[in-house]
């Protein structure tokens, strides 16, 4: 990633119940300066999920652990400052549909787990406008 950057996304999943957000093992950013937080929307005022910061080096807790959120969306903003950059990160949004909706989705020719590819490529594709993380 490059320095004095602010990258923004928003993953929505209509009909799930649940998404999880699971970090590669590679994941790095530079300690309290080069961060990932997850809203609950995009004015970024309603409250956060899980940690205030996704930051730190390879193997710190924060990129060992998922995040489960019961929610259909989230809205992430990675922000690192002016200096040290390391490997950056990469995760994976997997949505759990409701019941209700599953067959729907399946009836179109898509499946559960392509949910969360979709998200990766799509990270992927905004982050590789400017680099990647």
């Amino acid at each position: 990633y490059l320095n004095s950057t602010v990258l923004e996304k928003e993953f929505i999943f209509p009909g799930a119940t649940r998404l999880e957000i699971e970090f590669d093992e590679a994941c790095a950013t530079e300690p309290d300066a080069d961060y990932l937080r997850f809203f609950k929307d995009s004015s970024k005022r309603t409250g956060h999920y899980g940690a205030a910061k996704y930051t730190g080096a390879r193997g710190s807790t924060c990129w060992r652990h998922k995040l489960t959120i019961n929610t259909d969306r989230v809205f992430c903003v990675f922000t690192s400052d002016r200096d040290v950059v390391d490997w950056g990160l990469r995760f994976t949004v997997t949505a759990t549909l409701h019941r209700a909706l599953a067959p729907a989705v399946d009836n179109a020719g898509l499946r559960r787990a392509t949910l969360g590819a979709a998200a990766v490529a799509a990270l992927d594709a905004i982050l590789s406008k400017h680099t990647t993380l």
